[in-house]
C-alpha cells in the first residue's frame, strides 16, 4: 500500500533520497476539477493510498496495480517531501527523478505491482496550499499531497481507496465519501479512516481536514471550524442558503462540506478555494460584506469550475468565465438572497469596472504577473455585466450555466464554442459580448447598455459610477433585489 503527503505552496519541492534529485512545479491546480472527456469502463481499485500522521509530517504510501512497463508518476508541487522506498512484489526497483519536468519515473517492466512510500513535512502555520498541522488541524488540500500517474492512465482508473490513520479524538471533515472507521490495530491511540475518490480523474479535486473541529450539519451540509472559534452563527445559514439558491437554478451537487478557516481582526484577511463537493473559505472574526461575497463565490463554484470544468487546452483562455462570471453571479445570488445591499453590489461593479480599465494587459502594455492573473477576473465580471444588461425574454444571468450543461453534458468539459452556444440562448447582443470576450476593447459599449459613466479613481476615493439619465429602466435595476443596507 501507500503513504503519501504532498504540498502546493511557492516553493520548489525538495525531495531528498540517496539517488533522488529534486523537481520544479508543475502550474497550480494541475489536475484538480478534471474529468474524463468521455465515459470508458474504469478499473476500481488499481490506485490506493495510505497515509499516517506523525505530529510534523505525513508518511504516505502508494500503490498502482498491473502499471505499465515504465511507469511515470508526477510528484506535487512545491512540496518538501522525502522519498523512502520504491518497490514492487520482487523488492527494491530503480527510480529516476526528472527536475525539469517534476516527475519519477519507475522501471516496472516485470511489476505485477509498485509502491513509493514518502514523508511530507507538514507547516506549522495555516498556508493556502501546503500541508498544515496548525492549532491541532491537519488540512490536505488536493492535489498538493498526491503522487499521481500519467493523465492518460489516470482517465482508466475508476473508485479509489485512501485510508488515512489518525488519533482516535479527532474529527474528521473531507469531501471524499467515508467509508467507514474503526481502531487502528497497528497504531494503539488511532483509527483508520476509509474513504474514496469515486474516480481517478477526480481524486485531486478534494480536501481533507481533521483535528480539533467543531462539525455542524447545516441542512443536507456539513460546516466544521476550529473547536475553540466563536463562529457567527450567520455563516451556516448563508452557506446553506447561496447552495439552496444554485441548487433550485441548476440542479443538486449533493452534500457539500464546508470549512472555515480562522480569519483575524482584519476584515480583508478573506481567501477561500473551491474543491468537488465542498470549499475552503478563510473568514475575518467579524462578518462583513466581502466576506459573504466570497462564500457566494465559492458555493457557485461548486457547480462552476468543479461540475461545469473547460478543456485542458482552453483553461487559461477560459478562466475569464471560471472566475470572472462566476464573482458577478456572486454578487447576483449575494442580492437575492439580501444578504448583501445596492450599495455595496454597485460599489463592487464600480471597482471590477476601474480595475479592468486600469489594467494594462487590457492594452498589451508591459504586465506584472499580478495584472495577469488579476485581469480574468475582472474580464470576466465585466462580459458577466453585459450579458446580464442585454437578457434574452424570461432568462436570467444563470441561465448561462444551465445552458452550457445542456451543451457540454457534464462530466465532459466544455470549450469556448459551448459557452459561446450558451451565451446565445441567453443574450440578445451575443455577438458583440463575444467580440468584447475575444478581445480587450474599452467598456464604453457595456458603460453605454448600462447607462452608467466611470469616474476612474483618485488619490482620495476608488472609482465611481453615476447614473445617466434617460436610460433603459432595467439597466439601473439589475441589483434591485438586493437589502436596501447591510445586516
Amino acid at each position: 500500500m501507500v503513504a503519501s503527503w504532498l504540498t502546493l505552496t511557492t516553493f520548489m519541492i525538495l525531495l531528498t533520497c540517496t539517488s533522488c534529485k529534486s523537481a520544479p512545479a508543475l502550474p497550480d491546480d494541475e489536475v484538480v476539477g478534471r474529468a474524463p472527456e468521455s465515459k470508458i469502463e474504469l478499473v476500481d481499485d488499481a490506485m490506493a493510498y495510505r497515509v499516517l500522521w506523525q505530529e510534523d509530517s505525513i508518511r504516505v504510501v502508494f500503490r498502482l496495480v498491473s502499471p505499465p512497463p515504465n511507469t511515470r508518476l508526477f510528484l506535487p508541487k512545491d512540496a518538501q517531501v522525502t522519498l523512502q522506498d520504491a518497490r514492487d512484489e520482487a523488492g527494491p526497483i530503480f527510480t529516476t527523478i526528472d527536475r525539469s519536468a517534476n516527475h519519477i519515473d519507475v522501471n516496472t517492466t516485470d511489476s505485477e505491482w509498485v509502491e513509493l512510500e514518502y514523508v511530507v513535512k507538514l507547516e506549522a502555520r495555516e498556508t493556502r496550499f501546503a500541508p498544515s498541522f496548525h492549532n491541532n488541524i491537519l488540512v490536505l488540500l488536493g492535489p498538493t499531497f498526491l503522487v499521481l500517474p500519467a493523465r492518460q492512465l489516470l482517465s482508466k482508473v475508476g473508485a479509489v481507496p485512501i485510508e488515512v490513520h489518525l488519533p482516535t479524538d479527532w474529527k474528521v471533515l473531507t469531501t471524499w465519501r467515508e467509508s467507514g472507521r474503526k481502531p487502528s490495530a497497528t497504531h494503539p491511540g488511532f483509527d483508520v479512516i476509509g474513504l474514496r475518490a469515486e474516480e481517478g480523474m477526480v481524486l485531486s479535486d478534494a480536501f481533507f481536514v481533521a483535528g480539533n473541529l467543531k462539525v455542524e450539519n447545516s441542512g443536507p451540509h456539513r460546516i466544521a471550524f476550529s473547536e475553540g472559534r466563536n463562529l457567527d452563527p450567520r455563516v451556516p445559514e448563508i452557506v446553506e442558503e447561496a447552495i439552496e439558491l444554485m441548487t433550485q437554478k441548476l440542479g443538486s451537487q449533493g452534500t457539500a462540506n464546508v470549512f472555515i478557516q480562522d480569519g483575524s481582526a482584519d476584515p480583508s484577511d478573506l481567501d477561500g478555494l473551491g474543491r468537488r463537493n465542498g470549499f475552503v473559505v478563510k473568514l475575518p472574526d467579524s462578518l462583513n460584506a466581502q466576506s459573504k461575497l466570497l462564500i457566494f463565490h465559492e458555493a457557485i463554484h461548486l457547480w462552476n469550475g468543479h461540475w461545469l470544468v473547460p478543456r485542458d487546452q482552453e483553461e487559461q483562455e477560459l478562466r475569464w468565465f471560471v472566475e470572472g462570471v462566476t464573482h458577478y453571479l456572486a454578487l447576483k445570488l449575494g442580492c437575492e438572497s439580501r444578504q448583501l445591499s445596492e450599495e455595496f453590489a454597485w460599489t463592487e461593479v464600480a471597482q471590477n469596472l476601474g480595475a479592468y480599465e486600469q489594467n494594462p494587459v487590457r492594452t498589451v502594455n508591459p504586465v506584472t504577473e499580478l495584472d495577469q492573473l488579476r485581469f480574468p477576473y475582472d474580464h470576466g465580471f465585466v462580459l458577466a455585466l453585459y450579458a446580464d444588461l442585454t437578457l434574452k425574454p424570461d432568462v436570467e444571468i444563470f441561465d448561462w450555466l444551465n445552458y452550457l450543461a445542456k451543451a457540454s453534458a457534464p462530466p465532459a468539459r466544455y470549450s469556448s464554442t459551448d459557452v459561446r452556444v450558451a451565451l446565445e440562448q441567453i443574450s440578445k447582443n451575443s455577438n458583440l459580448i463575444w467580440q468584447f470576450a475575444e478581445s480587450r476593447v474599452p467598456l464604453e459599449n457595456v458603460l453605454r447598455e448600462a447607462g452608467l459613466h466611470l469616474l476612474p479613481p483618485t488619490s482620495s476615493r476608488p472609482p465611481k459610477l453615476s447614473k445617466l439619465a434617460g436610460v433603459p429602466k432595467n439597466a439601473h435595476q439589475l441589483f434591485s433585489a438586493c437589502a436596501a443596507y447591510e445586516n
